[in-house]
């Protein structure tokens, strides 16, 4: 005890710890997997069935034709393929270019021609036109005897057992107002075209040799003689007369 001070109280605080644990208690929980395995056995019944089959193969071949058509232009002038006489200097040309058109004329004869049939010559009362042609080189005249023409007296053509024949009574209306064609054998085809006034077309004379005729029918057919300086009798400014060569 201190002198001079008062009674003293002890406090004794008694501190109690209190300590909570906390446990945790973890179950383990073990999952056993059963696996059940089932066998199935499967029994398959196989049919077969065996079936014979004849089978009749047929084999089709088509076969493609490109047809190609080609044009071709064909000169009336050209005396290359054209049938000839088998008689030298049978035939002859005649031109008269005489003052006034009018007074003109033209007659050509082809005699002992090579063989020609009558239906090579068409038929030119209903199926066009002949083409006569007078050439001497790049240099030509081209007469056509319309066969579909007025006349003057129809029927213009008169067909024949061998061939044809055309009559106008009038050289207006068909300058080439005389045709004849006789068809034949070797030596024997015959053709004669005439004609006179304004509408024949004659060449400028005299004329420069050789001269080509040709004549060709609406079928394609041609005839053709040949006039060289050998058979010309005359070749003045206002008339040539000539035999052909062949």
């Amino acid at each position: 005890m201190i002198p001079g001070s008062g009674p003293t109280t002890t406090t004794s605080v008694s501190s109690t710890s209190s300590t909570t644990t906390t446990t945790t208690s973890s179950t383990s929980s073990t999952t056993t997997s059963s696996t059940s395995t089932t066998t199935s056995t499967s029994s398959t019944t196989t049919t077969t069935t065996s079936s014979s089959s004849s089978t009749t193969s047929t084999s089709s071949t088509t076969t493609s034709t490109t047809s190609s058509t080609t044009t071709t232009t064909i000169d009336p002038c050209d005396p290359t393929l054209c049938r000839r006489s088998t008689r030298p200097s049978a035939g002859r040309l005649d031109i008269r270019d005489r003052s006034g058109d009018d007074r003109d004329s033209l007659l050509w004869r082809y005699e002992g021609g090579a063989a020609t049939s009558l239906a090579e010559f068409g038929n030119p009362s209903v199926d066009g036109t002949l083409t006569l042609c007078i050439a001497n080189g790049p240099s030509r005249w081209l007469q056509i005897v319309d066969g579909h023409a007025l006349c003057g007296k129809p029927p213009c053509w008169k067909p024949s057992a061998k061939g044809w024949k055309l009559r106008s009574l009038s050289s207006a209306a068909l300058p080439i107002d005389t045709v004849q064609l006789t068809a034949g054998a070797d030596g024997k085809t015959r053709i004669s075209i005439g004609g006179s006034g304004v509408g024949v077309h004659v060449p400028a004379l005299p004329l420069t040799l050789p001269i080509d005729v040709v004549l060709r029918s609406s079928t394609g057919a041609c005839w053709a003689s040949t006039f060289t300086e050998y058979h010309v009798q005359s070749n003045w400014p206002a008339s040539f007369r000539a035999a052909p060569t062949s």
